[in-house]
C-alpha cells in the first residue's frame, strides 16, 4: 500500500518563512513613512517590495495544493479528505481573528466600524469589497486568505476533471487569462481591484499548479527547459515594452509570478541547505498565525511605543518597533498553534485519503511520481 502522506521538503517551509517575513517587514515599515532620514526613506522603499511576499505565498500554495491533489487523486474519499483537512487548518485561526475584531475591537473603536460588515469576511468574499477601495479596520490584509480559499474551493474540481498533462494546459491558460484581464481592466477598474480581486490575481496560484503538474511528470525536466525560459523572457519583454505606460502595473504581476515560480521550483527540486535553516523553517511553520495576527498586534504596539518619544528619540523607537512587533507576532502564532490550533490539527488524521483506486483508474498520459513534497497550503502551513 502506498503511503497516503506526502513527503515534506523543508526548503519549502523556508520559502514560506521568507514570504511571511517579507510581508511583515512591508507592513511594519509604515513607521518609517514620513521620516526625514535618507536611510529611513531608502529602507521604506525597499521594505515596500515585501508586499510581493503574498505573490510568493500564492505560487507556493498552488504548487503544494496541486501536488497533494494529483497525489491523492483517485483514492477513496480524496475530495472529502482534502476539504476537511483544509477546513481544520484554516478556519479555527481565521474565525478566531474575526471574533477578536468584531467582538472586541468593534467595542473599543466603534467609529472605525461604521461601514464594516462581518458577512463578507465570514464567507471569504472580503477581497471583492476590499478590491473596490473599501478599507476596513485591521482587516485589510486578509483579502489574500479570501483569494486562497476561493482557489481551494474550485481547484480540486479542475484537478478531478483534468489529467496532469491537460491540467498544465488549463493552468497555463488561466495565467494568460489573468494577464489579459488585468490589461483589459486597466483604466476602467481601480488599482485596488486589480490588486485584490481573484480573477486578476489567480495567475500566481495557477503558475504554482503548472509547476506541480510538471514536476509530477516524467517529462517535467524537458518541459521546464522548453517552456521556462521562453515564458520568463516573454514576461520580461512585455514588462520592458510597457514600462512607463498605464499597463505596466498589470504586467508587473506576471513578472513577479515568474520570479516566484522559479524560486519555488528550484527550492523544491534542489532543497538547498540555506532554505532549511531553522530560523526560516520555524517562521514558515507558524507563518499562518503570524500573517493573521501581525497587523492587529502591531497596530496596538506602535501607539504605545510612540508615546515614549519624550524619553526615547522617535528614530530609535522605529528600530525598536521592528523586532518587538515581529517577536510579538511570532509568540502569538506559537501560542495559538500550541494551545488553540493543535486540537483541530489532530483531527486531520481522521480525514486521510484511502487506498488508491485500481490501476486502470489511475492511468494517464503523464506518469505521476508517487512521492510529492510538503503537505499543506502556503499561508496555512501544513
Amino acid at each position: 500500500m502506498q503511503s497516503s502522506k506526502p513527503t515534506q521538503i523543508l526548503a519549502l517551509d523556508g520559502i514560506r518563512g521568507i514570504a511571511i517575513l517579507a510581508v511583515m517587514v512591508h507592513h511594519f515599515s509604515c513607521v518609517f513613512q514620513g521620516s526625514t532620514s535618507p536611510f529611513d526613506r531608502v529602507l521604506y522603499s525597499i521594505a515596500s517590495r515585501g508586499r510581493h511576499g503574498v505573490d510568493l505565498f500564492f505560487v507556493l500554495s498552488g504548487f503544494l495544493i496541486t501536488r497533494i491533489l494529483i497525489y491523492s487523486r483517485g483514492r477513496e474519499n480524496w475530495l472529502q479528505s482534502f476539504y476537511m483537512r483544509r477546513v481544520l487548518r484554516i478556519f479555527p485561526v481565521y474565525f478566531l481573528y474575526l471574533l477578536l475584531i468584531f467582538g472586541m475591537m468593534r467595542q473599543i473603536y466603534p467609529d472605525k466600524f461604521v461601514n464594516t460588515h462581518a458577512l463578507p469576511y465570514m464567507v471569504y468574499l472580503s477581497n471583492w469589497q476590499a478590491g473596490t477601495g473599501f478599507a476596513d479596520f485591521r482587516l485589510g490584509h486578509i483579502w489574500s486568505l479570501a483569494v486562497e480559499e476561493q482557489f481551494y474551493l474550485v481547484w480540486p474540481i479542475l484537478v478531478l476533471l483534468c489529467p496532469p498533462r491537460r491540467l498544465i494546459h488549463a493552468a497555463g491558460a488561466i495565467c494568460l487569462l489573468a494577464l489579459g484581464l488585468r490589461l483589459a481592466a486597466t483604466g476602467h477598474v481601480g488599482m485596488h481591484a486589480i490588486d485584490r480581486m481573484t480573477p486578476f490575481r489567480i495567475d500566481a496560484s495557477a503558475a504554482g499548479a503548472v509547476l506541480a503538474a510538471i514536476s509530477t511528470s516524467d517529462r517535467g525536466s524537458r518541459l521546464i527547459r522548453r517552456l521556462g525560459l521562453p515564458a520568463a523572457g516573454a514576461a520580461l519583454m512585455l514588462a520592458v515594452a510597457l514600462r512607463g505606460t498605464a499597463y505596466s502595473y498589470a504586467v508587473q504581476f506576471s513578472v513577479i509570478v515568474v520570479c516566484c515560480g522559479a524560486f519555488v521550483f528550484l527550492g523544491a527540486r534542489h532543497n538547498p541547505g540555506w532554505l532549511r535553516h531553522p530560523f526560516l523553517t520555524t517562521a514558515g511553520k507558524y507563518s499562518y498565525g503570524m500573517y493573521v495576527y501581525h497587523v492587529l498586534l502591531s497596530s496596538q504596539i506602535w501607539p504605545w511605543l510612540k508615546a515614549c518619544d519624550r524619553v526615547v528619540p522617535l528614530p530609535v523607537l522605529r528600530w525598536v518597533f521592528l523586532p518587538l512587533a515581529g517577536g510579538t507576532a511570532f509568540m502569538a502564532a506559537w501560542l495559538s498553534y500550541r494551545y488553540f490550533e493543535s486540537p483541530f490539527l489532530r483531527l486531520k488524521e481522521h480525514f486521510v485519503a484511502g487506498v488508491a483506486a485500481a490501476p486502470e483508474a489511475q492511468r494517464d498520459d503523464v506518469q505521476v511520481r508517487m512521492a510529492p513534497p510538503a503537505a499543506g497550503g502556503a499561508l496555512p502551513a501544513c
